[in-house]
């Protein structure tokens, strides 16, 4: 299969950087809320790109998002349950590939953004990646007593981090701002107690 090496806006041709780690950089600008929109879209159109290009940028960035989602439209994916997380499961994609494929990616020299996705789904059950994958999304409704309890357990060590959006984190600076600030901080001598003392 041919992977695209380029986009095409307004008659110029933009070679794309093709390498799976920056699409994986990509995918981390554009999750991150402390980002505003333009800043995103002109560090993703600066990744891929290498550059800023003086075409029409939107035209560029919806490109590169079809680009990002290997030419899949947006709501193919909508409705699932996401079980993965490409930088949270970062260790498990790197042993999968090793067990699977015998692909050590630290040594990888390159390695186009769309082959890597067509073998991150090809990886077997049986690796490690997809055996994580099975516990975040199994119904504990299917286990009973012991292994109900065991599953509950496995589920919670490995569910994927929660992330915050723009809005929780500023609600969460602002508390912890209330909570430590000087007027509301014990002096060296005071103490906490517990219970009624």
């Amino acid at each position: 299969m041919e992977y695209p090496k380029y986009i095409e806006v307004d008659g110029q041709r933009l070679e794309l950087d093709t390498d799976y780690r920056t699409a994986l950089k990509c995918f981390e600008v554009i999750e991150d809320p402390d980002i505003d929109d333009v800043e995103r879209s002109l560090a993703v159109i600066y990744l891929l790109l290498n550059d800023i290009p003086k075409v029409d940028l939107n035209k560029v960035m919806e490109l590169l998002l079809k680009y990002l989602s290997c030419g899949k439209a947006k709501d193919e994916a909508a409705g699932t349950q996401k079980d993965m997380d490409l930088k949270a499961d970062e260790n498990y994609i790197i042993a999968s590939f090793a067990s699977d494929y015998k692909i050590d990616l630290s040594s990888v020299e390159s390695m186009h953004w769309w082959h890597f996705i067509t073998l991150l789904d090809g990886l077997s059950g049986d690796c490690v990646l997809n055996r994580v994958r099975e516990i975040r999304t199994c119904d504990l409704k299917d286990y009973k007593g012991k292994a109900r309890e065991r599953m509950a357990k496995a589920k919670t060590q490995l569910a994927l981090p929660v992330k915050m959006t723009a809005e929780d984190q500023k609600a969460l600076d602002k508390f912890d701002a209330l909570f430590l600030s000087s007027e509301n901080r014990l002096d060296d001598g005071d103490t906490l107690l517990d219970g009624g003392e």
